[in-house]
This record gives structure tokens, sequence and C-alpha cells, in this order.
């Protein structure tokens, strides 16, 4: 009964997509109501497989809603992208996706080697492939790419639950869930949703790897690290040296097959995070391994496909050239714009996002100190630290508050893990013991209360002098 119901909302969602945007044509009523159906059904069958097995009836009732809302925030985000934003780069994946449905549906994939390269045209070879299955459909990209994205809130929460078992996962699904950011922006045809996506799946396959010293986790880290280098080689370098900083972190086990296990996990970590790390070297002319080189390299990329959008949207951006500038980083990536920083209606609800950014800094205080001062103890802790400190540094290069937002709502799932782990772990004390069956047949059938078996005699004889 209640899968019907989901499915009869989700499909309600889709009707008023296709309906209100689209008219009759298929981009419209395929994207907007058989895609937003298939999803339903695919989301019944999935989201049971993806709920981790503590605090399920929770977390199954949580995705639910954190599903329908996302729903409601592609809708909002396809509004506005069509009336005041303007298609801009879905127009270009869509235009890939057109180009090349036929030719893979024909059994042609030649093409697929003169339009791959890294970045951009790996994701218009993927938009290809999903066009393969959908029909060309703007509307119905924007669905799956916004379901993907829903996919990596949830492969987030799986790698929390793996990474802290001993504590709570409700506040953190809550935020990856439901934060208006998340919510919002990965949910369009485009990179940012399948990053999302890849930096969930391989935060879980990280937290598999290093926090459980399970081998199965390499699979999922592996594959995680490979497609978010096709698609950003820079980020993906970056979740790179979080992976090698947590794994210097992490302390093997002393027993013979855990530690024969963790060498076993820790080579294959190291082998594939080695490939990705020498290959994103390569593409980003890193010759040396200094702070100051990977930085500018990391800062020049993420500048040179991030141009400045519209000019009321613009403020001066200061990169981060001192550790006296680095307050400042965290300040302008993760709060601004300020409201009366606001030049636009846009900019002005973008405000909103830092006041609740700043509210849960705020409420959560103390927490995110607790969990920094584990850093050293806690390879999770590290593994965020790492990469949100670096996102920030090079996210702060980028001088415009449209694409800041966008861009740092891949930072917040790792904020949100970093307050949520810091809760103070209370060891539950142990109940007193029932008594023995044998005590109870002791009682005392007058007074209730135990009987003392008597001493027994002692037969040993005394030594005569």
């Amino acid at each position: 009964m209640h899968a019907l119901r989901f499915a009869a909302l989700l499909l309600l969602g889709a009707i008023i997509v296709g309906g209100l945007l689209g008219g009759a044509s298929y981009d419209a009523l395929g994207g907007g109501v058989l895609i937003g159906l298939a999803l339903a059904a695919l989301a019944i069958a999935l989201i049971p497989v993806l709920v981790p097995h503590k605090d399920r009836k929770f977390l199954l009732n949580l995705a639910v809603l954190g599903l329908l809302a996302k729903l409601a925030g592609t809708i909002l985000r396809l509004g506005l992208t069509e009336t005041i934003w303007g298609f801009q780069d879905a127009d270009r994946y869509n235009d890939a996706g057109v180009r090349l449905a036929p030719l893979f549906r024909a059994g042609e994939f030649g093409e697929i080697f003169t339009t791959f390269n890294l970045g951009t045209g790996a994701l218009e070879v993927f938009t290809g492939f999903v066009y393969t299955v959908t029909g060309p459909t703007t509307y119905g990209g924007f669905l799956v790419f916004s379901f993907l994205a829903f996919a990596g809130s949830m492969f987030f929460i799986r790698a929390f639950q793996t990474a802290f078992p001993d504590r709570s996962s409700r506040l953190f699904s809550v935020l990856v869930l439901l934060y208006p950011s998340v919510l919002f922006w990965p949910s369009s045809l485009g990179k940012d949703a399948p990053m999302f996506m890849l930096a969930g799946f391989l935060t879980w396959g990280i937290a598999l790897a290093i926090g459980q010293r399970r081998i199965s986790g390499v699979i999922p880290a592996g594959i995680g690290m490979m497609a978010i280098f096709a698609v950003r080689p820079h980020v993906a370098l970056m979740f790179g040296i979080a992976a090698g900083l947590a794994l210097v972190v992490a302390t093997p086990r002393r027993s013979g097959a855990s530690l024969i296990g963790h060498v076993i996990v820790l080579g294959g970590l190291v082998f594939a995070g080695l490939a990705v790390v020498s290959q994103a070297a390569t593409f980003l002319r890193i010759e040396s391994f200094s702070v100051s080189e990977v930085v500018g390299a990391l800062t020049w990329q993420t500048m040179n496909e991030f141009p400045t959008g519209g000019s009321g949207s613009n403020f001066s951006a200061t990169p981060v050239t001192s550790p006296l500038w680095v307050p400042s980083a965290f300040v302008t990536v993760l709060l601004r714009p300020f409201p009366w920083e606001a030049h636009s209606a846009q900019v002005l609800l973008q405000s909103v996002d830092g006041i609740l950014m700043a509210g849960l800094l705020t409420w959560g205080g103390r927490r995110v100190w607790r969990s920094v001062r584990r850093i050293l103890k806690d390879p999770g802790v590290m593994y965020a630290v790492s990469f949100m400190v670096m996102a920030v540094l090079i996210f702060s290069t980028l001088g415009n508050f449209g694409v800041l937002a966008r861009q740092r709502a891949i930072i917040f799932p790792f904020v949100f893990l970093i307050v949520a782990a810091g809760v103070s772990v209370t060891r539950p004390t142990p109940a007193p013991a029932e008594p023995r069956r044998s005590d109870l047949d002791d009682r005392d059938p007058g007074s209730g209360s135990l009987r003392l078996p008597s001493r027994p005699a002692s037969t040993v004889q005394p030594v005569r002098a």
C-alpha cells in the first residue's frame, strides 16, 4: 500500500512537470510522465536495497520523503532554468545525447572515441547512453540525473553508518536528504548530479575499505574514483589525497587474518589511488607534488572550468595566499552571499542557504570540535576534513555567487558528516545479571531469601606431631 501511494505521488509530480512545462510533446509526456513513472517503479525497488539495516524504519520513511522533496527541487530547478537562466550547459549535453543515442541503438559505438574526453566529453557520452534508454527528452534527463543525486545521498548515509557504527545517523540522514542546496542544485542535466552520486559511492567504498578493512570496499572506491576522474580530474585528485591521508590514520588490527586483509585492502587502494592521482597530475601538468604546485594547478583548473557568470552575481574573490586568509575562505565558500550582498532575488535566495549553514555550525559547534579533535585517530574524520579543507581552499577562487552555490553542494555532505560524527558516544550501562536457575532453587521456602549452601566438612585429617 505504501509503495502504491509512493508511486502515485511521484506520477502526480511527473504529470505536473509534463503538463505545465511542455504541453503534449514527447519531451514533456515522455520525460515528465513516462520517465517519472519508470523512476517511481525503480525507486520502489531500490530504496529498500539502499537503506541500511540500522534504524531501518525511520530511514525508509525519510528516504521516501527525501525523494519526493528531490522531485520538488527538480521541478523548481527545471522551471527556473527554462524561464530565467536558460538551459546553457544542459543544451550541450542534450544535443550530444540526441546525436549519440540513435548510433548506440544501432550498435555503432565508434563515435565514443571521437566524443570522449576528460570532462565534458565523458558526460556527453553518458548522456547518449541515458537517451538510448529514455529517448531524447530534456525533462527526462533532468529527472534521471536528479535521481542519481538522490542515490548519492543514500550512499552517503551508508558511508556514515559504516564509518561511525556507534553513532546515530539520523541527523546526518535528515541533512543529506533534505538540505535545500542538496535538493536544488544537483538536480539538472549536467555534471553536478553525477558528481554528487559518485562522491557518495566513492565515500561508501572508502568507509568500507579503510574504516571496516573490508576488501569489497575497494571495488566501489576504485570505480567511484575513476568515474570522478573522467568527469572532473581535479576533484578526483582531491579525493585521492583525502583517501591517502585517511589511510595514514587507519590502524591495522593485530590479529593475523585481519592484518592480512588490511594489507590487501591497503594494496588495492594504493594501486587504484596512485593510478588516478598520477593521471590527474599528468592532466593538470603537476611535476612535483609540492603544496603550492598542487594548489595552484587545482585553482587554475577550477577557474578555467567555471568562468564567472552574470555581473549581478560577481564578487571579488580572494585566493588563499597565506594561512591568515583561510578563515575568510571558509566564510566565503560556506556562508556567502550574505543578505546585504544580494543585488537580485536569486542571490537573496542563495543567502538563505548561508544563513542555514551558519545556524547549523553555531548549533553544532561543540560537535565539530569533538570531531576535529579525533582527526588523527579516526580515518573517517580525516577523510571528511581533508576533502572539505581542500575544496574550500580551491572553490574560494570562484568569483560568482551562482557558480559557488552550485559547486559547494558537493562539500556540504562532508560538513554534515563532521557535525553528526561529533556526538559524544555513551556506552550503554549493562543490565544487572539475573539470578541463575540453580540459585532460585536454593531459596528458603519460608523467607524467600537465598539459602547459602552449607560448607562441606573438611576431609583432611590433622597431622599428628
